[in-house]
């Protein structure tokens, strides 16, 4: 069978070694050489395109690294020589340093496609503009034989009697010029290509059979002047397009009048090992066609994170492959984009819009002129009118013409815009991100919600249904990027950027008619007075006609005497809702009003609870209110379960049905049901495993409304508890003590911080009120918790020696462990260790005495964490070591996590860093299958460091960027002044000093705002090398002896010689080399008794420098060999500055 097979990479991005690099590098050269596990197909390899981006900074050095780094692997591999390689620029191929050599008119983006021709179509511009690429096309033309490489160049072969031409593009030149208001490069919508590098070589490769066109961005990326010119020649004379850049590694096939167009992104073969974000991930695929019957396929391979490559089942289900058939006889289009995949924590895609109504009639125009809107980009589309205009299910048809256009899924919003509290935009967010995210953890700040809102939504086409809208302030956040498309319901008019709005009136006489005969035909000759007594308003007609069909012994002529009878608000709805009521028997009038307690949607279940019925009995109940339409049901996208709900008239009107007894008692139902819910949720998350956990996750986040709405309703009946009647009173106080303690863990999850001490302060006052102390001890401890996750670590305090009080009182010693040992931990946050070990000790014999094991595990954590802060090292990790084995005895998830965590930072300050980086990323893998934001947050930081450490600056940024963002997003204030810090020291390390001083300041103010000793003497510290590096070592000096006095108090040995040994370095840029050594002196002999391997070495060979200038060379040499031994030992990126100095001492 004869066939092309290529292998495509993009974005590889060489700097300098590293082990990450490698170990990915290693793994993908190994999957490439066992292609034939994927297929046969792949057995010989044609040729290797690689689309961009082989360099970092465009650098000689960095494409000799690339060579012998990346190409001559790839190479060996399938069998190939360099002339099989063929190489396009990318933006990261640019040495900006030439920037300098190119004229004012290239320093910024150009404006029309007129300039662009102008400097390319001259030779001697073109040279001028393409001074950028120098080192590029002079590696790549030496390597791969290619021919002006940074320019339109082809390179034709023939592979199986067929003529095959490579067609390389420079969608690059241009890169680089624009910058956004934080001075970031941001290239999108300046990027040009220009005709002339495409009209130049057509007549060369127009004779070819198969065309591959490669460039490195997508069409998207390009100026307006251009994209849809270059996008429509391409596709009219080339058969494959493979792109990189824009790291979405999804294949299409575009059909069109010149042909077929295959379409595929590939990913960037090299990012990072650990993707900073799960959306990107490294990726690359083969390409296999038939040239005999057009058939090929698309292998789309992807890292899985961790250490193997994978095939991407995200980018082309359910099996990696992506599998296209050329119906044209001649030409082919191939997209192939390249660098990180978009990958979903949990891959949910939504379903959510439910299918239109059966017997839905008219409406034909408005369908007709909104679709052609549609089709001309009109993406969202507002339907406007009175309640009960039939809004809903014309945007319900409309979204089930259009959904097969949006994979990315189909998002419902009930906003609620006629309740008295119709959702807030952010809570409409959170809805959005919990269909795509079920296990995320929702950021409290505003803008943060929004930035994971807008970055949830990005890149996907999805639809949303905005149903029942309040007004333009609750509507306008909530539009999503440009790639949705919107549908918006409402009762009120207004305007919002880009809406196509449509008024919507009453039906037609006609199709008024037609639907009240589709439903109850017998209806006959009074439909056309029917329809006009019903105002032509659809749910008024559906609501008659369904209570005549459902009821035979109604005469039609008797009803249509009742409605006339009736007034109201809405007059016509309100009539049409008022016959159906009274045609209800008592019971299920009742039954129907109870149902007007649910705030939205609810369950079969939650309908039993409220009707206290059995649930046989609800349901028919439920089924028979459906099809009175008195109810709606929405249908489960993938299964025959669904939600029930009132349309907001009729639970306006059924609640003002509603007797105030039954009103009581069906709220009361309502709370104690979804007091049970939340229950349900905390014991199956409790038993830990993804699968629990997410099921846990799923049913309180379904319920969550319901859930608040009961705790909401116990809260108003505190508020007059002492006028309640015994068995209210009873109830109010055992529902306010149980909603928070019921779903602690889940709701420490789910729930911010300060409004779970608005629900604890509840529950203290139903405690106190019951006089149940058990209740008040947990209460006051969980108040601790709570204060704590915010950071205020001293009030946290207050409250735990307030529940420890009452646990002792009582006899809980339970209880007065778990409180001793949170205030173990406290003080341990606080730097005061001995008063932390005295608690840690005694939270531990108590375990131990009552057979609490996690409690043990816990505890012993706790007393590695004390001696860690000691800088007593070894002894934290044996201690490290007993938590984390009993917390694998029983099974406890989350400990391990921790544990693993510990263990990592323990290592890391030993210097062995590749070890803690090991235990970090198990760690991590933990925390983020228990949903455990707050732990994620501290191994993603924990990595940062490591790597820092490692001197790659850039991979710590991006783990401290993440860890900065959970800190926030949860409240941890603690969390969020680390973080900033290590953010600060980062910067510091790249030169940036201003970045560095910015974090430093905001951090400086969160440590002295809660009370957090070593973090602001390490932000000293910082500050004194921030201003060491200015040259300031007078005002260095200064801070550096405030920390070391804040050091010394809290008797942190670890930051204490570290501090010394940044004294001696002052005073020695002072030319006081005998008291540098002094402070050199001190600083090792603490770090050689704790053990801190990194800090003795930079003292060591700090020492040696100052005796180098004292002149005593030879006890330099010696120390900076023992430096150099060490800084080896632990893999430090000191030991290259140690060699050069001993290289040039010793000749």
């Amino acid at each position: 069978m004869a066939g092309l097979t290529w292998l495509h990479l993009s974005d590889w991005h060489q700097k300098g070694k590293d082990f990450d690099r490698t170990f990915v590098r290693d793994k993908l050269i190994a999957d490439i050489k066992n292609r034939n596990d994927i297929s046969n197909d792949l057995t010989k390899i044609d040729f290797v395109i690689f689309s961009g981006d082989v360099a970092f900074g465009g650098k000689p050095e960095e494409y000799q690294a690339a060579k012998k780094e990346l190409f001559e692997h790839i190479l060996k591999a399938c069998d190939l020589g360099p002339e099989s390689l063929f190489i396009v620029p990318g933006n990261h191929d640019i040495d900006r340093a030439k920037f300098d050599l190119l004229p004012a008119q290239l320093s910024k983006p150009l404006d029309s496609d007129i300039r662009a021709k102008d400097w390319l179509f001259d030779s001697e511009k073109r040279k001028v503009a393409l001074r950028p690429f120098k080192s590029f096309a002079s590696f790549v033309s030496r390597y791969t034989n290619q021919k002006n490489p940074s320019y339109a160049n082809i390179r034709q072969c023939e592979i199986n009697g067929k003529k095959i031409a490579l067609l390389g593009l420079n969608s690059s030149w241009m890169c680089g010029r624009q910058k956004n208001s934080k001075d970031e490069i941001n290239d999108k919508g300046v990027t040009v290509i220009g005709e002339p590098q495409i009209h130049e070589l057509m007549e060369k490769i127009s004779e070819s059979d198969i065309t591959i066109a490669v460039l490195h961005h997508p069409f998207s990326w390009l100026a307006d002047f251009e994209s849809s010119q270059i996008e429509r020649s391409l596709m009219a004379c080339c058969d494959f397009i493979l792109r990189g850049h824009q790291h979405e590694p999804k294949a299409s096939l575009v059909h069109s009048t010149d042909g077929d167009c295959v379409v595929i992104p590939a990913g960037a073969c090299y990012d990072r090992r650990i993707p900073r974000d799960p959306r990107y991930a490294n990726a690359y695929n083969f390409v296999h066609f038939n040239l005999e019957n057009g058939q090929g396929v698309v292998f789309l391979r992807c890292w899985n994170g961790m250490d193997k490559w994978r095939e991407d089942i995200d980018s082309a289900p359910p099996d990696g492959k992506f599998k296209f058939n050329i119906q044209s006889s001649k030409y082919v289009r191939f997209a192939i984009r390249g660098s990180n995949s978009e990958k979903l924590i949990i891959p949910l895609i939504p379903h959510q819009i439910p299918p239109p109504p059966g017997d839905f009639k008219g409406r034909e125009t408005e369908i007709e002129e909104i679709l052609a809107n549609f089709d001309k980009g009109a993406y969202i589309t507002g339907l406007r009118g009175m309640g009960g205009i039939g809004k809903t299910a014309l945007a319900l048809v409309l979204a089930n013409k259009i959904k097969d256009r949006f994979p990315y899924g189909h998002i419902y919003l009930d906003l609620r815009g006629t309740s008295k509290s119709p959702l807030s935009s952010d809570e409409a967010m959170a809805q959005v991100i919990r269909a795509y995210r079920p296990a995320d953890k929702l950021p409290e700040a505003q803008n943060e919600l929004r930035g994971q809102y807008y970055s949830i939504l990005s890149g996907k086409k999805a639809l949303i249904l905005f149903d029942n809208a309040a007004n333009k302030e609750q509507v306008e956040p909530l539009l999503p990027p440009e790639d949705c498309a919107v549908l918006i319901t409402s009762r009120n008019k207004f305007t919002l950027p880009g809406l196509k709005e449509r008024d919507l009136d009453i039906l037609p006489s006609d199709k008024a008619r037609e639907l009240l005969l589709e439903i109850a035909p017998r209806i006959g000759s009074s439909a056309d007075s029917l329809a006009d007594m019903c105002g032509y308003l659809p749910l008024a007609l559906r609501n008659a006609a369904s209570a005549l069909a459902e009821r035979k012994d109604i005469d039609v002529r008797e009803y249509e005497r009742r409605l006339n009878d009736k007034k109201a608000r809405l007059e016509l709805v309100e009539a049409s809702f008022s016959l159906s009521y009274d045609l209800l028997g008592q019971t299920r009038k009742k039954q129907w009003c109870r149902l007007s307690v649910f705030p939205g949607d609810f369950d079969l279940d939650g309908g039993t609870a409220v009707l206290k019925m059995s649930r046989n009995a609800s349901g028919q109940v439920l089924s028979d209110l459906v099809k009175w339409s008195l109810l709606d049901f929405i249908r489960s996208a993938d299964s025959v379960k669904g939600r029930y709900r009132l349309h907001d008239l009729a639970r306006i009107f059924a609640e003002s049905r509603l007797e105030p007894t039954e009103h009581h008692d069906a709220k009361q139902r309502h709370t104690k049901h979804y007091l049970k819910v939340l229950s349900e949720s905390e014991k199956l998350y409790d038993k830990g495993g993804n699968n629990h956990i997410l099921e846990g996750l799923i049913l309180f986040d379904k319920e969550w409304e319901n859930i608040r709405t009961g705790q909401a309703w116990v809260e108003v009946m505190m508020k007059n508890i002492r006028t309640k009647s015994k068995p209210d009173l009873k109830f109010a106080l055992d529902m306010a003590n149980s909603y928070p303690n019921d779903g602690i863990n889940i709701l420490n999850l789910r729930q911010h911080p300060q409004e779970m001490i608005r629900w604890l302060e509840t529950a203290l006052t139903a405690a106190r009120l019951a006089k149940k102390k058990n209740f008040e001890g947990i209460h006051l401890g969980n108040l601790g918790l709570a204060y704590s996750h915010l950071g205020e670590t001293r009030k946290a305090i207050e409250y735990y020696y307030q529940a420890l009080a009452i646990s002792r009182a009582t006899g809980d010693r339970k209880g007065e462990g778990i409180w001793l040992g949170n205030l173990g931990g406290a003080y341990c946050h606080l730097d005061e260790i001995s008063k932390a070990n005295v608690y840690n000790n005694l939270a531990l014999s108590i375990s131990r005495e009552i057979g609490d094991r996690r409690g043990e595990g816990t505890w012993l954590g706790n007393l590695g964490n004390a001696y860690y802060g000691l800088g007593e090292m070894n002894k934290a990790i044996e201690y490290y070591d007993q938590a984390l084995s009993i917390s694998r005895e029983i099974g406890d998830r989350s400990g391990e996590g921790a544990q693993l965590g510990n263990l990592g930072s323990a290592y890391a300050n030993l210097g062995d860093t590749r070890k803690a980086i090991e235990y970090y990323d198990q760690a991590l893998a933990i925390n983020r299958e228990m949903g455990d934001r707050r732990g994620e947050g501290i191994d993603l930081g924990n990595l940062g460091s490591a790597y820092a450490n490692l001197g790659d600056t850039q991979k710590a940024i991006g783990y401290y960027d993440l860890a900065l963002a959970i800190s926030q997003e949860i409240g941890d204030r603690r969390g969020e002044g680390a973080r900033l810090c290590n953010l600060g020291y980062a910067y510091h390390n790249l030169g940036e000093m201003n970045k560095a001083i910015e974090c430093y300041d905001r951090s400086i103010k969160i440590a002295r705002g809660i009370g957090y000793p070593s973090l602001e003497g390490e932000i000293l510290v910082n500050f004194g090398k921030a201003h060491s590096a200015l040259g300031e070592n007078d005002k260095a000096i200064e801070y550096y002896k405030q920390s070391l006095e804040i050091i010394r108090k809290i008797e942190d040995r670890e930051n204490e010689c570290e501090v010394l040994c940044n004294l001696g370095k002052s005073y020695a840029a002072l030319g006081e080399n005998c008291k540098a050594i002094e402070y050199y002196e001190k600083s090792r002999g603490i770090a050689r008794k704790i053990k801190y391997l990194q800090e003795e070495g930079d003292a060591l060979f700090s020492m040696s420098l100052a005796l180098d200038k004292l002149g005593q060379k030879q006890e330099a040499i010696h120390n900076a060999k023992t430096a150099l031994e060490i800084f080896e030992h632990i893999e430090s990126p000191k030991a290259e500055e140690a060699r050069r100095k001993l290289s040039d001492w010793q000749g």
